[in-house]
């Protein structure tokens, strides 16, 4: 299902303003799909799992996805990524990655996400 879908969703998303980009998106949408499909057959295998302890870290992660996502968008405008020369797109690109990774953990520490913790109390230690 998972390889269908992706190919699939590649070959129409390749012919949209996406373009490559779109095979990116293609990947998520039927990862996507798959563990959905997957996590209703092991709820009719195995009865009730517990979705609840399951979705609200999900959904604090996708918030804090999100958060990253802006970063990366806003910072990826600041650099002619076609004309720029080499130093320039990657010192900008390494910037906007540690950007957006710092954007994300900030926001999952904020939101109380348990592995942000974790990882922040490690990092204190090491001091």
């Amino acid at each position: 299902v998972s390889f269908a879908l992706n190919a699939a969703c590649g070959w129409a998303l390749m012919r949209t303003p996406l373009h490559h980009a779109g095979l990116t998106l293609a990947a998520a949408i039927a990862a996507t799909v798959q563990a959905a499909l997957l996590l209703w057959l092991l709820k009719r295998k195995a009865g009730e799992i517990g979705m609840r302890t399951l979705l609200v870290p999900a959904a604090k992660n996708a918030a804090a996805a999100a958060v990253m996502g802006v970063v990366i968008w806003k910072l990826s405008g600041m650099v002619d990524w076609e004309k720029a020369p080499f130093a320039a797109r990657f010192f900008a690109l390494a910037g906007t990655v540690a950007a957006g990774g710092a954007a994300y953990l900030a926001a999952s520490f904020a939101m109380g996400v348990e592995e942000a913790r974790m990882l922040v109390a490690r990092m204190r230690m090491r001091k």
